[in-house]
């Protein structure tokens, strides 16, 4: 966690998340969580942001959840994803990723070693939609083949 100073009035506080993967068991991802919960509650500030690979597919947006996230979700939801929004939620946090239409080289985050499966995990949330104005990811470095 960091926490910038924007002017005499605002700071803010940005966590950065590397979450176990599917391999773990539940009890370690809400570990995880509440770790998270800890952090967010030390310090307060005017705006938040919590981001990184939650190895957490949140998918297609699903009724009631736009306060959440925007309509450009990509694949299907699994349950550490479930996991992820039920975490945004509680918390009020906007997961922008899903705010901006994309082309769907520009959405995923994670490929599979045999190059077959692609997935969004990685995820940017606020506690204010409106500060966050793009999100892209870059998939690909110049004389990389991934």
């Amino acid at each position: 966690m960091i926490v910038l100073q924007l002017n005499s009035m605002y700071r803010v506080k940005i966590v950065q998340v590397y979450a176990p993967t599917s391999t773990y068991d539940d009890e370690v991802i809400e570990d995880m969580y509440e770790e998270i919960n800890k952090l967010l509650d030390s310090v307060p500030t005017k705006y938040t942001m919590v981001l990184g690979d939650f190895n957490a597919k949140i998918g297609m947006r699903m009724k009631g959840e736009s306060a959440i996230m925007g309509k450009y979700g990509i694949g299907i939801r699994n349950e550490r994803g479930d996991r992820l929004i039920e975490f945004a939620a509680s918390r009020q946090l906007y997961i922008a990723n899903a705010k901006f239409p994309k082309k769907a080289t520009r959405k995923w985050t994670w490929r599979s070693p045999d190059g077959k499966t692609k997935n969004e995990i990685d995820y940017i949330m606020t506690t204010r939609e409106d500060t966050i104005k793009e999100v892209t990811v870059i998939n690909r470095v110049k004389g990389s083949d991934h």
